[in-house]
């Protein structure tokens, strides 16, 4: 057979196929093309400057093609399906299967070169818009579209890329094509007639699964070991998932069969054995579409969490324009000597500037381990116990900070804790004494997102007297977590804001301390907010990509299920018709079927989003929210405007449906 001839073919069968391979080409190009955009937004000289907004941009990017990847052998996947019983033709008619592997081949190829231009123009038309996006979320009005480029090395990229997926793809249509006789391919189409049958290990690990994650999901404790169960749990749900809408839903279909008053009526019984068809073959996709449309309510709710209590994790960090922190051995520590020492360099830097609310806070960062009301050094007897933080300074640094006038006795303590895994109340035994907690309004810092408790101390001396027991433990068991928190080293800060430019004079502090040596840190609220932003918005940043990817996605799969369920039904219901249903009931029916199918997938990920909720705040605490009504509340926003998209793409790919069934 000529080459030429098989590329006439090809094209005719894309013709032919327009309703299947329009959606084909428009979801690639539309993610290859955002795969694109991310790209020459990482590469951009605005980004490459920002080198903790870039790496998230890599790992969004690395996220994208991961999913595009998976979305892209689905849809072909789906149209091979629907094109058994055509390719079967062919074989019967004489052509050979190495004939119609070229077919396919060429069909694929003349589609991937218009996805290339599709998503070359995509790119360029809104590239520069997402560019400036990225400037807004990072609330930079310096950014300029002359960062932006559609750089060759990006579309060189998309090529690999794209010819890596096809190459799949044909190998994945070979072997099926190969492993087919043609006799049999004409009769596939049909199988699907047989009635479903009920799989009981399924059903049963699916339960066990949705079970042990759910269960994962609403006792999991503490920050950092949410972060570990989570994976865990979602795993154990996404699985649970696919096996119950391929078990679960044919054991209800057949119950409801079995009762007589219900399946024997008219709408009812053709509703019943409809759906049992369908959800032998629909199963899958469906439950992809309930995991999809869970990603997208609780990466899009998160995301925009995190972003939205910027300015408050930043105050959190840093309470004035300016501090400076110093870390000394405990036993070099001298508080009156360091301190005058450290204002009489601060006026020499600035000069005339105006220093107001200064005050220095000689405090330490402690990792032991917590059993019941009291902390360990760490030893191999309780290494089992909870690894925390103590954050502990003096009452008289915290009142000239928050400008209170408390007092303590040398018993008393002020306590803030950050995890439900602590448990004590009014009384804390540190260092072998027992204080008594004081109530107050005390917070742990936002910047403190594992397990931590904030401690206030009535003077220096007992802070020098907590921070000498916890660094004796010996070198041998010490833990990461206490080598890492330097228990033999107090660090003493001091903050102050100014009246003058805020920003100016932070080069030249960090010249006076000698920044990031001996010790020393010098930052101010405006670095820090900065640092914060690019981390935040590049986090808002990719879940609103992944969104619109998870997005498209999502339609693919609706409009594909939409399209091939439209076809089997065509049949189905000139069948009925013959028999002697009328138009009207027919409609009927297949509107329930088709609600049905709808927005059962659409109430599954709402049931699993809010079963997750729980133990996606504690991870969200890692980034320093602390109050779950801010992320439900967000859920609950994006849940309303994605239940409110779902409909509109419910209406849009039915119509088509109801085309298909009407020809």
């Amino acid at each position: 057979m000529k080459l030429k001839l098989c590329f006439r073919l090809a094209l005719k069968n894309i013709k032919a196929h327009k309703s299947l391979n329009i959606a084909f080409i428009l979801s690639t190009a539309i993610m290859l093309s955002i795969l694109q955009i991310y790209i020459n937004i990482n590469a951009s000289g605005y980004v490459q400057k920002r080198p903790e907004f870039r790496l998230l941009m890599f790992y969004g990017a690395l996220l994208i093609g991961i999913f595009s990847l998976i979305f892209i052998i689905y849809a072909n996947s789906t149209i091979i399906k629907s094109r058994k019983k055509e390719l079967a033709l062919y074989g019967i008619l004489g052509l050979e299967k190495k004939h119609i592997m070229l077919v396919v081949f060429l069909e694929n190829l003349i589609a991937g070169i218009i996805i290339i231009l599709i998503s070359a123009g995509l790119t360029f038309s809104f590239g520069k818009l997402f560019f400036l996006l990225t400037g807004n979320l990072l609330k930079d009005n310096s950014i300029s579209l002359s960062d932006y480029r559609y750089l060759p090395f990006t579309f060189g990229f998309s090529l690999i890329f794209l010819g890596l997926i096809f190459l799949l793809i044909n190998l994945a249509n070979i072997k099926n094509i190969r492993r087919t006789m043609p006799i049999m391919l004409l009769n596939q189409s049909k199988t699907a007639e047989k009635e479903p049958k009920l799989r009981w290990p399924l059903l049963i690990i699916g339960c066990i699964s949705l079970a042990l994650g759910y269960g994962i999901a609403f006792t999991a404790k503490g920050n950092m070991n949410s972060l570990g169960m989570f994976f865990i749990a979602a795993l154990l749900v996404m699985m649970a998932t696919y096996w119950l809408f391929t078990a679960l839903s044919i054991l209800i279909l057949k119950a409801l069969r079995k009762n007589k008053n219900y399946y024997y009526q008219k709408q009812n019984y053709i509703f019943i054995s409809g759906m049992l068809q369908r959800m032998k073959s629909n199963a899958a996709g469906l439950a992809s579409i309930s995991i999809l449309i869970c990603g997208l309510i609780i990466t899009l709710a998160a995301s925009l969490s995190i972003y939205q209590l910027l300015e408050s994790n930043v105050n959190s960090r840093i309470a004035r324009d300016y501090q400076i922190n110093f870390s000394y051995p405990v036993a070099a520590f001298n508080l009156e000597e360091i301190t005058k020492q450290t204002e009489d360099q601060i006026k020499a830097t600035l000069g005339d500037a105006q220093i107001e609310n200064a005050y220095f806070q000689p405090w330490v960062l402690i990792g032991v381990f917590n059993k019941g009301n009291r902390f360990d050094v760490a030893t191999e007897e309780i290494a089992e116990n909870i690894p925390a933080f103590l954050e502990i300074t003096t009452i008289e640094a915290y009142n000239a900070k928050y400008d209170k006038d408390l007092t303590l006795k040398d018993n008393e303590i002020l306590c803030a804790f950050n995890s439900s895994l602590f448990q004590f109340d009014k009384t804390l035994l540190l260092a072998d004494k027992e204080y008594q907690i004081v109530p107050s309004n005390l917070q742990v810092p936002n910047y403190l997102a594992v397990e931590a408790c904030s401690l206030v101390v009535a003077d220096y001396r007992q802070l020098t007297e907590i921070t000498d027991y916890y660094a004796m433990a010996p070198t041998e068991i010490r833990t990461g977590i206490q080598r890492f928190s330097s228990t033999s080293n107090i660090n003493l800060l001091y903050a102050f804001d100014i009246q003058n430019d805020k920003a100016q004079y932070l080069e030249q502090l960090r010249a006076t301390f000698g920044h990031d040596k001996h010790g020393v840190a010098v930052e101010n609220k405006a670095y820090i907010y900065q640092i914060a932003l690019r981390i935040n918005g590049g986090i808002l940043f990719t879940g609103i990509i992944l969104t619109c990817l998870f997005l498209v996605g999502t339609i693919l799969i609706i409009y594909y299920k939409q399209i091939t369920e439209g076809y089997e039904d065509r049949r189905r219901m000139q069948i009925m018709q013959k028999v002697g249903l009328s138009q009207n009931m027919i409609k009927k029916t297949a509107n329930k079927q088709i609600l049905w199918l709808f927005f059962t997938p659409l109430s599954i990920a709402l049931i699993h989003a809010f079963a997750a909720s729980k133990i996606v705040y504690q991870l969200l605490c890692l980034f320093g929210i602390k109050n779950y009504a801010h992320y439900a509340g967000n859920m609950l926003i994006i849940t309303a405007l994605i239940a409110l998209v779902y409909l509109v793409i419910f209406k849009i790919t039915a119509n088509v449906y109801y085309k298909i069934v009407a020809e």
